[in-house]
């Protein structure tokens, strides 16, 4: 009799199991074909953004492939030089500037003397549609306001223009899922978020493109085609950033476009980051991961001691779901109390395409918020950002909707 209740329960559940597998087939296994694609520039996606070190500053873009990396990397680089003041860096600028530069600086206010040569490091990527290649180079900056140029080979972009704050008082702005399909005006959305906020970075929650294909990315790109040069920038992983399968893995372009993930230039296993600043630590978490995955998150979270007083959290997945209790259970089932023992403050998730707010513990919040212009909550519509304010005693973020009306004020 055990052995036939036994038999029953097990086909019960493997039936279960199944009709799962076919009711979700494709959200979880399956996979678009990329369109085939050719890539014709050799300075294009050009992206600012920032590692662990927030005075670090990373340049990368994406080129035709190159035939011989070996013979013509250097050639390959970084020009940076300071606006209104000298500067001398100990950065090592060992490789010669290419002679393409030397004409471009005749009709430049600067001149070699004050500025100074970064090298970059190539990548080759091929995917379903196409190959390219990806250059990216690293540089310590002071405070001040900057300039820089990319050089490839006998090609140099124009100027443009950022500026390094001191790490005493920022600000964040702070934006969710995007991925657009087609233009859906985000661009004119973020231009206008810019012109109302003075901001010194940008963070983005997680499924920034809609599915790892170039016309994804070149529809991010066009979107930011203004800002990503500028304004520094560093995206967790959603699941839309994803090639989807049972072994799913990150799309390689990703880390090239962010290289603050890389580990000794190669791929993590796992794309978390921690970035401290003097009054806030923040950890970035792929919360994309199995369950086993998951869990050795939560031991990271734990080992890692910030010795600040203020924590936030980014990652793509909320703890607990706007949506229903059992909609990220593994989330909470993974990582339980850690954010009690870690004692953190805030914690910004996407994902679900909503706005909402939920209390963690006595001292945690936990904000979703959405930049898509699609929505999953037919009560809460639109799009929504972040502006975090950081200085050196308190931490203020301000939740606005996309016509720039201020909902929320959140005080640590």
């Amino acid at each position: 009799m055990k052995r036939k209740i036994l038999f029953i329960i097990t086909l019960v559940v493997i039936g279960a199991l199944t009709l799962l597998c076919v009711l979700r087939w494709k959200v979880w296994f399956h996979n678009k074909p990329e369109p085939s694609y050719t890539v014709y520039s050799k300075i294009a996606h050009i992206q600012l953004s920032f590692g662990e070190d927030f005075s670090e500053r990373y340049v990368t873009w994406q080129s035709v492939p190159l035939t011989d990396s070996a013979n013509t990397i250097y050639q390959y680089g970084v020009i940076w030089m300071p606006v209104n003041q000298y500067f001398t860096t100990s950065v090592n600028a060992s490789a010669s500037v290419p002679s393409v530069v030397d004409s471009e600086f005749q009709s430049d206010t600067a001149s070699l003397d004050n500025s100074f040569f970064v090298p970059a490091k190539y990548q080759y990527i091929k995917t379903q549609g196409g190959e390219a290649g990806y250059f990216y180079a690293k540089v310590p900056l002071k405070p001040g306001r900057w300039k820089y140029s990319i050089v490839a080979n006998d090609t140099m972009s124009q100027w443009y223009e950022t500026y390094v704050p001191k790490n005493d008082s920022l600000a964040f702005l702070v934006l969710a899922d995007i991925q657009d399909k087609t233009y859906s005006g985000t661009d004119t959305l973020v231009e206008s978020i810019i012109a109302h906020h003075n901001i010194n970075g940008i963070f983005q929650l997680g499924d920034l493109i809609e599915r790892p294909h170039q016309y994804y990315w070149d529809r991010y790109f066009d979107d930011f085609k203004h800002i990503s040069p500028t304004i520094p920038t560093l995206a967790v992983l959603g699941n839309h950033d994803y090639v989807k399968g049972i072994n799913k893995h990150p799309d390689a372009r990703f880390f090239y476009v962010f290289p603050s993930y890389l580990i000794n230039d190669s791929i993590p296993e796992v794309g978390n980051i921690f970035i401290k600043l003097p009054n806030v630590s923040f950890y970035l978490m792929d919360t994309n991961q199995p369950l086993c995955r998951l869990y050795k998150q939560k031991q990271w979270l734990k080992t890692i001691n910030s010795e600040n007083t203020n924590t936030i959290i980014l990652m793509h997945h909320p703890f607990k779901s706007a949506i229903s209790w059992f909609r990220n259970l593994r989330m909470m089932l993974c990582l339980g109390n850690v954010f009690d023992n870690i004692d953190a403050e805030l914690i910004l998730a996407g994902h679900e395409h909503t706005f909402d707010i939920e209390e963690i513990n006595d001292n945690c919040t936990q904000i979703i918020t959405n930049f898509s212009a699609k929505n999953y909550n037919d009560d809460v519509q639109g799009r929504y950002y972040i502006i975090l304010y950081l200085n050196s005693e308190t931490i203020k973020a301000e939740v606005y909707d996309e016509k720039h009306v201020l909902k929320q004020i959140f005080e640590f």
